[in-house]
C-alpha cells in the first residue's frame, strides 16, 4: 500500500472504525451481484409451485397495508404525535410512479425481497437530498454496488445489455435480509430452501417422465440368446412406437425371446408423495409461510387456517412491514421535513380484525391509563385534555379515601342541597260547657291538616257543679 493509500485509509478510520477495511478488502473493485439470482429465481419462483405460492402470499399481504403520515413531538412530554391527512408523501406512496399504484408497488418490493433478499429503489428528484417525485423499482440481478472507504456505498451500477449507469448511493434505497457471510447484499430465502426447491422440481420431472414411459420403472430387456442388428433395431423402434408416452399407456406387450427385469423403484416403494410433503414443508419453512395457506395441512380446518393466518401476519408480514417502514423513515420521510414519521395500518387487515378487538377492549378496561395513553395504545393522536384518568362512577380514587362524602379531589365542591323548613304545627282549642265545669279540647295539625296530637281536660266550675 503506498502512502497516499495508507493516508486514505487513516483519513476514512474517522468517519467508520470498520468499513474501511471493508472497502480495501476488495481493493475499491465493484462488488457483483451473486450469479445465482437467475437460477435462483427460475428455478424456484418460476416453475416451483411452493415457492411461487409463498411468495406471493407473502407480497399480496404486504401490499394490503395502508400507509398513514405522523408529526412526532410538540407535547412536554415529546410524545404527541398527529396524524397528517394530505402531505406529498402520501401522494408519492399513492402513485409511486407513472405505472404502478400502492398496491402494486409493494408488492413488487416484497418480492424481490423474498426472491433475492434484495430490494432497490430508484430515488427520482431534481437532486440527492430534496423530496423525490417518484419512485421506480430496479431488478436486483442488474445492480452491482460501487464501494465507498467512507459511507460503504459510493453509488449503484445499473447494467442493461452491456450498457450501464451509475446512480448515486444518495438515490438508491437498498434494503437487504441479513446475510452472515456478505457485507453487501442480502440472503434469500431461496438460498436456504435451495436443495429442497431442487428435489421437488426433480421429483416433479421424475414424475412426468414416469407417466410419459407408461408408469414403467426403469429396467432392461434380457435376451435369452444373442440379437442381431436388424432384431434389436426392429425391438427398439417397436418399443419407441408403440409404448411410449402418456397416450400409449395400457398397451399390450409382445415380447420375443426376451424378457423384462425392473431395475429402479416403484413411485409406492419411493413413497413419492411423502417425499413431496416434506419437500414442500421445508420450502415453507424457509419462507416462514404455514403450510395450511398454500394448500397442504394434513388437518385443514376453518379454524386451523385461521389460526394459521393469524401467526402467519404476526410472524412474517408485521416483521417485514417493520423494516420496509424503517427503511422508509431513514431515507425517504426526512426528505419531506422534519419530525415526520411513517406508520402501516393494522386496523383494515382483516386477519388481525379479532386482535385488534381484542385490543381495543383491553385498553377500554384499563383504568391505569390516561386518555391520550389509551388512545396511543390504540394508533389514535392525542387530545386536549387527555392527560387524565377516567374511572368508574361506583368507584373513586385511593387519595379521596376518607374525604367528606361527595368531594371528590380536583373537582368543585358540590352546592349543598338546603333541608325543607319544618312545618309549624297549628294549634286549635275548644272549650265546651258542661254540668261538671269547663271540657277543654286541644288539637294540633300540621301543615297537610293532619292531627297530631291531641289534649282534652276538664276544668271544674267556681260552684262545684249544677
Amino acid at each position: 500500500m503506498n502512502w497516499l493509500n495508507r493516508l486514505r485509509l487513516l483519513w476514512s478510520l474517522k468517519a467508520s472504525d470498520v468499513q474501511s477495511l471493508i472497502y480495501y478488502a476488495t481493493n475499491g473493485q465493484p462488488i457483483w451481484t451473486p450469479a445465482r439470482y437467475d437460477a435462483l429465481a427460475k428455478e424456484g419462483y418460476s416453475i416451483n409451485a411452493t415457492v411461487f405460492a409463498c411468495v406471493n402470499e407473502i407480497a399480496g399481504a404486504v401490499s394490503q397495508f395502508d400507509w398513514l403520515l405522523f408529526k412526532m413531538g410538540g407535547s412536554a412530554k415529546g410524545k404527541k404525535r398527529t396524524q397528517i391527512e394530505s402531505h406529498p408523501l402520501l401522494d408519492l406512496l399513492a402513485r409511486p410512479n407513472e405505472r404502478q399504484g400502492t398496491a402494486a408497488f409493494f408488492e413488487a418490493v416484497a418480492a424481490y425481497y423474498e426472491l433475492a433478499g434484495n430490494s432497490y429503489i430508484n430515488l427520482v428528484g431534481p437532486n440527492d437530498v430534496a423530496p423525490p417525485k417518484e419512485l421506480w423499482l430496479l431488478r436486483p440481478d442488474r445492480i452491482t454496488i460501487m464501494p465507498d472507504s467512507v459511507s460503504g456505498v459510493k453509488a449503484y451500477r445499473y447494467t442493461l445489455d452491456g450498457r450501464w449507469n451509475d446512480i448515486s448511493a444518495a438515490r438508491i434505497l437498498h434494503s437487504k435480509t441479513f446475510h452472515p457471510l456478505n457485507d453487501w447484499y442480502g440472503m434469500s430465502p431461496i438460498e436456504v430452501a435451495a436443495r429442497a426447491i431442487d428435489t421437488d422440481n426433480e421429483s416433479l420431472k421424475w414424475n412426468k417422465a414416469l407417466l410419459q414411459n407408461a408408469a414403467r420403472p426403469s429396467g432392461a430387456f434380457v435376451a435369452k440368446g444373442l440379437l442381431g442388428e436388424m432384431e434389436h433395431a426392429r425391438m427398439k423402434t417397436e418399443l419407441a412406437e408403440a409404448h411410449t408416452g402418456a397416450s400409449h399407456a395400457g398397451r399390450f406387450m409382445l415380447l420375443e425371446g426376451v424378457e423384462w427385469k425392473a431395475m429402479g423403484l416403484n413411485p409406492m416403494d419411493m413413497d413419492w408423495l411423502e417425499g413431496r410433503k416434506m419437500t414442500k414443508r421445508e420450502i415453507c419453512q424457509a419462507f416462514q409461510v404455514p403450510p395450511e395457506l398454500i394448500g397442504d395441512g394434513e388437518q385443514k380446518t376453518y379454524s386451523n387456517y385461521q389460526e394459521a393466518r393469524k401467526a402467519f401476519y404476526h410472524e412474517t408480514v408485521i416483521p417485514l412491514m417493520s423494516r420496509i417502514r424503517d427503511d422508509f423513515n431513514n431515507t425517504i420521510t426526512p426528505r419531506f421535513g422534519p419530525q415526520l414519521r411513517l406508520e402501516y395500518d393494522l386496523d383494515n387487515v382483516p386477519a388481525l380484525a379479532e386482535d385488534q378487538e381484542k385490543l381495543w377492549t383491553r385498553v377500554q378496561a384499563a383504568e391505569h391509563l390516561t386518555i391520550n395513553e389509551k388512545r396511543e395504545l390504540t394508533g389514535y393522536d392525542d387530545v386536549d385534555g387527555g392527560d387524565v384518568i377516567l374511572v368508574s362512577a361506583t368507584m373513586i380514587p385511593l387519595d379521596a379515601a376518607g374525604v367528606e362524602e361527595g368531594v371528590v379531589p380536583g373537582l368543585p365542591a358540590p352546592t349543598p342541597v338546603p333541608e325543607p323548613p319544618k312545618a309549624t304545627p297549628i294549634q286549635i282549642t275548644t272549650i265546651v260547657e258542661a254540668q261538671t265545669g269547663t271540657r277543654k279540647k286541644t288539637v294540633q295539625y300540621d301543615k297537610g291538616g293532619r292531627p297530631t296530637h291531641v289534649l282534652e281536660e276538664i276544668v271544674p266550675s267556681r260552684n262545684g257543679g249544677a
